[in-house]
């Protein structure tokens, strides 16, 4: 399932597509000639001039021409905002769990400065290497995900799983919710799926 930012940038910019597509010169004229011939509704509004009518015309082409580069920008405008707040803060680092565990310990912090830790995403830059090199579906087991990891202190529901989920801090949207890293397992204590998850 394409999550829902994604397809957010998507929409618009598929609008904007089809339409400089079918508002090219040739291919608008030809849409507007054959509607006009077969479609009594779409000649009512045009002037009945044709030096008028070719003018109206045009000027229709155009507009629809800017508002599909107004839609590509809007699109593209919500896919790299998308590329900021939820693909980039995941990826970056190589898995190192010396630093996990310190990223993910507010020892010796006060609680304000432990939020203050966790809001800038200490343990994000590493899920991406982890899911990709470490945390491997029907490969790794439970007991190798512990070694790397530690144990987890909370569970998430996935896809109707509980899952043990670790802590990354605020990373995605607009950094105010928690981000886990989540691991499911098979029956058979291999990884089934591991991933990130905001809540």
């Amino acid at each position: 399932m394409i999550p829902f930012p994604l397809a957010l940038s998507l929409v618009p910019i598929f609008i904007g597509c089809a339409l400089l597509l079918l508002t090219r010169k040739s291919t608008y004229q030809r849409l507007h000639e054959h509607a006009r011939r077969i479609n009594p509704i779409y000649r009512w509004p045009f002037p009945k001039s044709e030096q008028k009518q070719l003018r109206f015309v045009d000027f229709n082409r155009l507009f629809l021409r800017g508002v599909g580069y107004a839609a590509l920008s809007v699109g593209a405008l919500f896919f790299c905002g998308y590329l900021v707040t939820v693909v980039d803060p995941f990826r970056g680092d190589r898995f190192d769990a010396q630093a996990w565990a310190e990223a993910g310990s507010c020892r010796g912090l006060s609680d304000w400065e432990c939020v203050e830790k966790e809001s800038t995403c200490p343990r994000g830059s590493m899920v991406r290497d982890l899911t990709n090199n470490h945390l491997l579906p029907q490969t790794t087991r439970r007991e190798e995900v512990i070694e790397l990891l530690g144990r987890s202190t909370s569970n998430v529901q996935i896809n109707g799983l509980e899952c043990p989920a670790y802590s990354l801090g605020m990373c995605s949207g607009i950094r105010i919710d928690y981000d886990s890293l989540y691991v499911c397992f098979n029956e058979d204590g291999t990884v089934a799926s591991a991933g990130h998850v905001q809540h």
